[in-house]
């Protein structure tokens, strides 16, 4: 996988499609999980976030991951009701956030 200057992963809607039943382990831990998300435009701004919730919650950062087009820059689902239109990460999207702390959800489900 390639990034750029600021550790956003650069994967196009086809390289997803390919990787994902070609090579299912390489997209997602070298291409979905690394790197900054594409919702911040520096990986300055997505540590001192992540420190921010860390700092809330009290669950580590290495346990919140962000995904889809929050990650990638683009939904993974393309847009059925037009065309088959990749939607990209804008203004009107939400932060997909996975906590992925154990304690965490034990808390929660009790």
């Amino acid at each position: 996988m390639a990034f750029d200057e600021h550790g956003h992963v650069l994967i196009s809607p086809g390289d997803v499609k390919r990787l994902a039943f070609e090579c299912p382990d390489r997209l997602i831990n070298h291409g979905l999980i690394p790197g900054t998300p594409m919702a911040f435009p520096s990986y300055g701004l997505y540590t001192r976030f992540l420190d921010y919730l860390a700092e809330r919650t009290g669950i580590h950062p290495h346990h919140l991951l962000f995904r889809g087009s929050t990650k990638i820059g683009f939904s993974i689902s393309p847009n059925r009701k037009k065309r088959k239109i990749w939607r990209r990460f804008g203004p009107g999207s939400d932060l997909d956030l996975a906590i992925t702390d154990p304690y965490f959800f034990a808390t929660l489900d009790e």
